[in-house]
């Protein structure tokens, strides 16, 4: 199982870094220069100030709840198959198998089929993200 959860891991850690460098940090960058322009308009009031920040961030702000959304839905997904393999291990118990070996071996292929279905999921997630926030740095 831990071989298993390290390859889910990677391959998140990976997606992740991915997407903040190429898209994530541009955004700031674009938020952080809109923001000073704000900040450089002497004739604005500071409510006036506090509105154009805010609409500054908004692209940002969409693009991480997106992420956040994207991964948390993942997780959620994946979450859901342990269980069901935690559900199929307890059912076999229960029908009076309580050989430990065989229930943990069991339990173990379970869980490296939902990283392997998982994974490959990723690249998916991938190209939905990057279309999703292309569109966000383009407006």
């Amino acid at each position: 199982m831990a071989d298993a959860q390290a390859r889910v891991e990677e391959s998140v850690k990976t997606l992740v870094t991915d997407i903040e460098r190429d898209y994530i940090r541009k955004m700031q960058s674009k938020m952080f220069k809109c923001s000073a322009t704000c900040c450089d308009d002497s004739s604005a009031s500071m409510d006036d100030v506090g509105r154009c920040i805010d609409r500054c961030s908004q692209p940002l702000s969409r693009s991480q709840q997106l992420v956040t959304n994207e991964l948390n839905e993942f997780q959620s997904r994946l979450q859901r198959c342990a269980r069901t393999c935690q559900d199929q291990v307890q059912d076999k118990m229960k029908a009076g198998n309580t050989n430990q070996a065989e229930l943990t071996g069991m339990m173990e292929q379970c869980i490296g089929r939902c990283a392997d279905t998982h994974l490959s999921l990723i690249p998916d997630i991938k190209s939905r993200l990057v279309r999703s926030l292309q569109a966000e740095m383009n407006q």
